[in-house]
């Protein structure tokens, strides 16, 4: 029973024994409204004047702003200014990030005007690269690190001006990164053109020049073993009296593109786009057993041809639905077992697994005549079923191996510094005679960041490189003089990322001082070239909370200087759950409104059997409404919601309409309805289950079985006690029985005579003792003669099962 007490300021809310003490009297936010990102001009008095002409309680602009700054630097010269001239300002410096695009493996002379002229109709802040040849200027204060790089801004190489960035390390150590040098290395006569030229500004600095190494990658389709030879011959070469760094060869993951969003489009559709991409094996996934995931993997065979599937499938639209690709390099879910027994043949495998998706397997043939196992390799759908299968077997085989790297990988270092090309490595690798290549990527540790003011540019950068509308200079590709399939260049790679930049945060400024005036300091010290953006808001507040609506709207309409306002509700910070329990969704209003997910994420950590059974007595309770309903299509949407596929909805439809709805169609109809988007988190251990246990509720009056076994009262325990009890006495009945048929006629008499001695005495399995050398020892002999008759392949069927 809920009670209110009212005790002073404070309501106390009393709930059975728990007592909530709140305020009375709380302040309000539903009248609040934001407005962010004025004109840089603007003061409180010319918004009050602007917005006379709506009714507001209260308008307050904030005391300070912020400042957007590119370097740290400029930051802490900027602040000492502001704060000379605004004597009562607080500032305080903060990191923060803008939005940026990161290109990888640009070609190495590659240049900052080129890559902003690219880019030039998304209107990027600023270009800077990293890698490559680089020089770095290191400074004891910020004073001299920016005098440093304004002037080495002025210095021209090769008809191109260098560009520089400042970083911090400490309180006494900047340093100031020069690059946009259009060459492959910095020569001496480059150093000591620089080296002069600062000095006739400062002699308070040290330089210091930096080449980055390059690499190569070769990808080989072939085993480690087959190349070996190969990499010791191209270890002896010397290119220019240089020594190349050879790495040893190493398993390597394959070139794989993701592609999403593909579960409502027709999957031999999307297999046929895949294809022409190049793909050399593409596998679908399942979110269920009959349900295909919104997930479709492709291999292929090198990186290059990777990437250009992805330039062509990435936000392309397949059958009116826009699907998404990214790209990874991963294993394929395929595992080797050792030492199976010589009879298992592929068919009996599946069988044996017959739960679990395998696309491919592959049964060692040569097989030595004292040998009495094979080796087996199986390629699964996914991960999961990979590790289902491993413990399914885990005892049947001496050992289990992950194998589903299938390329080998040879990386080619080439010293930092050094004049040797790519095109005289290449020319190494053809003296080598390395066979199965099929890649060589080249990386020249050259990267640039883009950056822009807003996410929305770097989208629209991103989406226009990728639609190719936008073109950057990467490596030249060339191909070996004898294997002109074979593309070598540099694989050039782009992402969203964030460039880090400054923050300077003023407070306790008047709010008649304009964020201009200080743009203007900025300027007259020379340092516009570092002043990114600044941002000022003011808080609004409406008389009364039906105003809010419409006041809004009449905000929006408003411009200030020519800028409209950016107008937003003000919210409190709230936070949600991300767990499966707080899920708050409700289900479809045509079946158990808020009551079967509610039950199954509330059992969501209860045994398995008991979600089964919550999950079974929903169906049958669907399955009679929807046996009463006026069509098929009805009892279908009834039974199995909106979120099953046409091909579901068919096999559905006919198991309906069959005159005698069996427990066998019974069971098929609650596979379906267990693949429902709604009930996949809640049942998806229920395949691994039956994988490991057996298909589920196979055998109704098995108390032992996953989907029946449970535990409420001591009736139970003595039930379940007595179901061990006559399991165990089948069990040693069985293997008796199994001895017998196993031994060989010269070794039978004798045994057989002996066990049956053993039966008749009276303290057979008296003690745990004679019980365990009794099984050791039919275990032991069991394994004499592998010859079987039919009885035996079903005694080995009922074995299965029961295990």
């Amino acid at each position: 029973m809920l009670k209110f007490i009212k005790y002073k300021s404070n309501t106390i809310f009393t709930i059975k024994s728990c007592n909530f003490i709140a305020p009375a009297i709380a302040p309000s936010t539903k009248t609040t409204v934001i407005l962010n990102k004025l004109p840089n001009n603007i003061t409180e008095t010319i918004l009050k004047e602007s917005l006379n002409d709506i009714s507001l309680r209260k308008i307050e602009l904030q005391p300070g702003c912020i400042l957007h700054v590119a370097n740290i630097a400029a930051a802490e010269k900027i602040s000492n200014i502001i704060k000379s001239t605004y004597k009562n300002t607080n500032i305080h410096i903060a990191s923060t990030t803008i939005p940026s695009i990161l290109i990888e493996n640009l070609s190495e002379d590659i240049t900052v005007d080129s890559i902003t002229t690219a880019f030039s109709k998304h209107k990027p802040t600023s270009v800077n690269i990293t890698g490559g040849s680089t020089i770095q200027v290191t400074s004891s204060n910020y004073e001299q690190a920016l005098k440093i790089s304004e002037h080495i801004e002025t210095i021209s190489l090769n008809n191109n001006l260098l560009k520089s960035n400042i970083t911090k390390l400490s309180d006494n150590l900047y340093i100031v990164q020069v690059y946009n040098f259009n060459s492959v290395i910095i020569t001496k006569e480059q150093e000591k053109t620089i080296n002069e030229s600062i000095k006739t500004i400062t002699n308070d600095f040290k330089l210091s020049v930096y080449n980055s190494p390059k690499s190569m990658q070769l990808r080989l389709n072939t085993n480690i073993s087959d190349i070996k030879e190969h990499v010791k011959l191209l270890k002896k070469i010397n290119i220019k009296d240089v020594k190349l760094d050879i790495s040893e060869p190493y398993k390597l993951k394959l070139p794989t593109i993701f592609i999403r969003n593909t579960e409502k489009i027709d999957m031999s559709t999307v297999v046929s786009i895949i294809n022409n991409t190049g793909a050399t094996r593409i596998q679908t996934t399942y979110r269920s057993k009959d349900k295909y995931d919104d997930l479709v993997v492709a291999y292929y065979d090198s990186n290059e041809k990777a990437f250009d599937a992805l330039t062509k499938l990435k936000g392309s639209t397949i059958s009116g639905v826009k699907i998404a690709a990214s790209y990874k390099e991963v294993a394929e879910p395929e595992v080797i077992f050792y030492d199976l027994p010589i009879d298992w043949d592929e068919s009996y495998i599946r069988n044996r697994l017959q739960n679990i998706s395998i696309l491919k397997i592959s049964i060692d043939r040569d097989i030595k005549s004292d040998r009495s196992t094979r080796d087996i390799r199986v390629l699964f759908g996914n991960m999961r079923q990979a590790n289902l299968a491993k413990v399914v077997l885990s005892g049947l085989c001496s050992r289990v191996e992950d194998d589903g790297l299938s390329h080998t990988g040879l990386d080619i270092n080439i010293p930092a510094g050094s004049n040797v090309n790519i095109s005289d490595v290449i020319e190494a690798i053809s003296k080598a005679k390395i066979p199965n290549i099929k890649s060589i990527n080249v990386n020249n540790n050259k990267t640039a960041f883009v950056n822009f003011l807003t996410l929305n540019q770097a989208d629209n950068a991103q989406k226009s490189y990728i639609s190719g509308n936008i073109t950057i200079p990467s490596a030249s590709k060339s191909t070996l003089s004898d294997k002109s399939d074979i593309s070598i260049g540099s694989m050039l790679s782009m992402r969203k990322s964030v460039h880090p930049t400054y923050v300077i945060e003023l407070s306790n400024l008047s709010v008649d001082t304009p964020v201009v005036d200080i743009e203007t300091l900025i300027d007259n010290n020379h340092l516009s070239r570092y002043y990114l953006y600044s941002d000022r808001f003011a808080i609004v507040k409406f008389k009364r909370h039906q105003y809010v609506v419409h006041g809004i709207k009449k905000l929006k309409d408003i411009t200030i200087n020519g800028q409209s306002l950016h107008v937003e509700r003000y919210y409190p910070v709230t936070s949600n759950g991300t767990s499966s329990l707080d899920v708050t969704d409700p289900l479809d209003e045509e079946f158990d409104k808020f009551t079967l997910k509610a039950l199954m994420a509330d059992n969501m950590y209860t045994d398995p059997a008991t979600r089964y059974q919550i999950a079974k007595n929903a169906f049958d309770r669907a399955l009679y409404d929807a046996q009463r309903m006026k069509s098929v299509s009805e009892a279908c949407h009834h039974l199995l919601s909106d979120s099953i596929s046409p091909k579901i909805k068919e096999e559905a439809s006919n198991l309906l309409l069959s005159k005698v709805i069996d427990e066998n169609v019974k069971q098929r109809l609650f596979e379906l309805f267990l693949q429902r988007d709604d009930l996949q988190t809640h049942v998806k251990d229920f395949n691994d289950l039956s994988v490991l246990y057996g298909d589920a509720n196979n055998d109704s009056n098995d108390p032992l079985h996953w989907t029946n076994f449970d535990v409420f009262s001591e009736e139970d325990i003595v039930r379940l006690e007595k179901a061990i009890i006559d399991r165990e006495e089948d069990l040693n009945n069985a293997s008796f029985k199994f001895s017998r048929k196993m031994l060989t006629s010269d070794q039978s008499n004798d045994y057989i005579n002996e066990i049956d001695n053993e039966f008749e005495d009276d303290n057979l399995g008296s003690t745990e003792d004679s019980i365990d050398n009794f099984e050791s020892d039919v275990k032991k002999k069991a394994y004499v003669n592998t010859d079987q008759d039919n009885d035996d392949d079903d005694f080995e069927s009922k074995d299965d099962n029961d295990d």
